[in-house]
């Protein structure tokens, strides 16, 4: 219960934000190669990929039930997930940035269970960006991927 009232509040956040359109000329931390697009807006997920030597070798969809959001707006993120067989709550906010082809997302704070999953607070992924849909792509070691979470926009 306690992520979809954090989740309400940082929607909420955003949404009076976009009456006073003052913030929006700070610039924005995107820095992809293309110069045109933005990750800035709300995305969901939709599936999964995963990799064999570079190459996808299988997609998963969700379970049912099954449902998470990436909220990205003035550098800063906001990460939400419900696993509808599990008890645990899973959020994160922080900032991010992205370098060249890079999504550089730095975790501030989040719940127990995201805290004690992953060993670090900054997370980078490789990514790949249209206007509508996103996908970022996890790897082991430089360019030995293993999987993406594959992301469509909700709103800008």
């Amino acid at each position: 219960m306690r992520i979809f009232i954090v989740a309400a509040f940082i929607l909420t956040s955003f949404a009076s934000r976009s009456q006073d359109t003052s913030w929006a000329s700070s610039s924005a931390p995107d820095s992809l190669d293309s110069g045109q697009l933005s990750i800035e807006g709300i995305w969901e997920l939709v599936d999964f990929d995963f990799y064999e030597n570079d190459v996808i070798v299988r997609s998963a969809p969700l379970a049912e039930g099954y449902v998470q959001h990436k909220i990205f707006m003035d550098g800063h993120v906001m990460w939400s997930r419900q696993v509808p067989t599990e008890e645990k709550e899973w959020y994160g906010f922080g900032s991010y940035e992205i370098k060249g082809d890079t999504l550089i997302e730095r975790l501030e704070y989040g719940s127990h269970a995201l805290k004690s999953t992953f060993k670090t607070d900054e997370h980078r992924f490789l990514i790949d960006l249209d206007e509508k849909s996103y996908r970022q792509i996890n790897f082991k070691d430089y360019l030995n991927f293993k999987s993406s979470e594959n992301y469509r926009r909700v709103s800008e």
